[in-house]
């Protein structure tokens, strides 16, 4: 499928002097090896690198290159060095700078830092180090993950003081490299009891569901959607399953096997979610036909994958379903993620687009079109 970029990402800009825009699902340092060893720039207080090679700032003429084929390979990639370069050229460098234009270049205003815990790591150390790298810079915001060795009984004490030392406002869980079984019986107590101390503390919950390739170990882990259908959730918290359970999986499995059962643990807790991070166009064309628009939220994946280009292809997406394209970016990219992970209130006031009128709502409708 062929889409100007500039143009529909002009679109968001457009829509974003009427909603806020947000990304969930950005990760401040590279989440396998847990690297936090940056360097803060002597020229640019904002930019923080591992060597000495130079920042160079994502460009428009870049997302001309942005593949948007539904034929595109979407399993997983296995091969330990070429992952492992490719992890490291993307987090070379981090900081608010960084992180900040890329967001400026998809027309997103705020975004959520989410930290992974290793399995048995005590990840506090690197939670100050994040926190000191971006602190004072209001489009950011962080989550917390929990290691393995919290005990279940300890978990809201730990918690709370996350939220107390960060202002956490979100719990990032990731079973594959936290190496947690949501198949077995153990995982799930394990998952249940985090979801719970969250919902007691008051954290909306982001779940990674998919495959993850694990460096350490040179093996596949995978997080099923169709692990969820039994387990606990208390209807008081938001639980947001990252990537919607498709991650690393063919379109084949995304259609045959991964979306009945996403729209079963759907159905059944009316409170879960999903983010769309990290995805290429053949899983999200199908999760935009499948998933019912109130329940999905925008996340990239970023650095990973720039949120621009996740952008773009979500863009693409909801063109090849044929739904109202204002309406689904209006709900994914702000109302979703403001109501159940900001906790903030995105108005209806007389310049939103939706309460002008006709002639005048025409001006911005006229550039959804093509």
């Amino acid at each position: 499928m062929s889409i100007d970029p500039i143009k529909y990402l002009d679109l968001v800009k457009e829509l974003q002097k009427f909603y806020p825009t947000y990304d969930i699902h950005l990760h401040p340092i590279e989440i396998f090896s847990n690297s936090d060893s940056y360097v803060q720039n002597k020229s640019n207080s904002g930019i923080f690198h591992l060597d000495s090679r130079p920042y160079i700032s994502p460009r428009n003429d870049s997302l001309y290159k942005i593949d948007l084929s539904t034929e595109v390979d979407i399993s997983l990639n296995t091969n330990p060095r070429i992952i492992k370069l490719l992890n490291r050229m993307a987090y070379n460098h981090s900081g608010p700078v960084v992180f900040g234009n890329h967001l400026q270049l998809a027309g997103l205003d705020k975004a959520l830092l989410l930290p992974v815990a290793q399995e048995h790591e005590d990840l506090r150390g690197k939670m100050k180090n994040i926190a000191a790298m971006f602190k004072g810079d209001r489009r950011f915001f962080m989550a917390t993950s929990v290691p393995n060795p919290v005990r279940n009984d300890e978990l809201v004490s730990y918690l709370i003081e996350d939220k107390n030392r960060f202002d956490v406002i979100a719990q990032k869980i990731h079973p594959n490299i936290t190496n947690i079984d949501t198949a077995s019986r153990n995982g799930k107590i394990r998952i249940e009891r985090l979801i719970q101390a969250s919902a007691e503390v008051g954290l909306p919950v982001i779940i990674h569901t998919g495959l993850s390739f694990i460096p350490s170990i040179g093996q596949k882990r995978n997080t099923a959607i169709a692990d969820f259908f039994d387990i606990n959730i208390p209807k008081s918290v938001a639980v947001i399953f990252a990537h919607g359970g498709c991650f690393g999986h063919s379109a084949a499995e995304i259609e045959s096997s991964i979306l009945p059962k996403l729209k079963l643990v759907l159905k059944k807790h009316s409170n879960t979610y999903i983010d769309i991070s990290g995805l290429e166009l053949p899983a999200l064309t199908k999760l935009i036909d499948a998933v019912d628009l109130r329940r999905i939220i925008f996340g990239s994946d970023g650095l990973y994958v720039a949120p621009a280009a996740i952008l773009l292809k979500l863009i693409a997406s909801i063109k090849t379903s044929g739904k109202d394209l204002e309406q689904c970016l209006i709900h994914i990219l702000s109302k979703n993620p403001a109501r159940h992970l900001f906790r903030e209130a995105v108005s209806n006031n007389i310049n939103d687009p939706q309460n002008r009128s006709n002639s005048e709502a025409s001006e911005v409708d006229l550039k959804i079109e093509g």
